[in-house]
C-alpha cells in the first residue's frame, strides 16, 4: 500500500438540527397579528394615532384624575373651614381642625401618596384602571363624610353672605322676611 496505512473512510457531514414543530397559530394569535399589522398601517396613514392608542387606554384614568382633583378640593374646603383668625384678622391665624381629626397637610400628603400608587394601577388600563377609580371614589366619599362639620361651616358662611346681600338692598324686607313687590313700591 503506497502512502503508508489503511484508508479511513471520511466522516459524514453533521446532521442539521431537527426543525422545531410549528403549530398553526391559534385564532387569538391570528387576530393579534392582524391587529398589529393594521396598527402599523394606521401609523403610516395618520401619525400619532398609535401613540394615542398606547398612552390613553380604555379604563378609569380620567376618573381617577377627577377624583384626585375632588380630593384636593375637599381638603382645601376643610382648610378654609378650620381657619381661625387672630386679633380680628390683623395677625396671622391658624388652622384648628375639629377634635379627633388631622389637619389639612397630613391628609393632603397621605392623599398624594395614595393617588400616586393608584395611578400605577390605572396605568395598566382595563380592569385595573377601573379598580383604581373605585378605590379613589371610596377615599373621596370617606373624606366627604368625615368633613360634615366643615361642610356645614362653609355652607353657613355662604348663607351669611347671601343674608348680608339682602340686608344691603334698597328695599327693606317685610316682617315676614319677603321683599315688597314692585307695585307696592312704585304705587302702581
Amino acid at each position: 500500500m503506497p502512502g503508508g496505512g489503511p484508508k479511513v473512510p471520511p466522516k459524514p457531514p453533521p446532521k442539521p438540527p431537527p426543525k422545531p414543530k410549528v403549530r398553526p397559530p391559534s385564532p387569538a394569535r391570528r387576530r393579534r397579528r392582524q391587529q398589529r399589522v393594521q396598527t402599523g398601517r394606521k401609523v403610516v396613514r395618520a401619525p400619532g394615532r398609535t401613540a394615542r392608542a398606547v398612552t390613553v387606554r380604555k379604563g378609569g384614568q380620567h376618573a381617577l384624575m377627577a377624583e384626585f382633583l375632588l380630593f384636593v378640593g375637599i381638603v382645601g374646603m376643610r382648610a378654609v373651614a378650620d381657619y381661625v383668625p387672630h386679633d380680628e384678622g390683623t395677625s396671622k391665624g391658624e388652622i384648628q381642625p375639629t377634635t379627633g381629626q388631622l389637619g389639612p397637610l397630613p391628609i393632603l400628603a397621605a392623599g398624594f401618596v395614595f393617588f400616586f400608587i393608584l395611578s400605577f394601577l390605572a396605568a395598566r388600563g382595563g380592569t385595573w384602571a377601573r379598580l383604581a377609580a373605585i378605590f379613589g371614589l371610596i377615599v373621596d366619599v370617606a373624606l366627604l363624610l368625615r368633613s360634615a362639620p366643615e361642610l356645614e361651616t362653609v355652607a353657613g358662611s355662604f348663607g351669611n353672605i347671601s343674608g348680608q346681600a339682602k340686608a344691603g338692598s334698597a328695599y327693606a324686607p317685610t316682617p315676614t322676611g319677603q321683599l315688597p313687590y314692585d307695585e307696592q313700591v312704585t304705587g302702581g
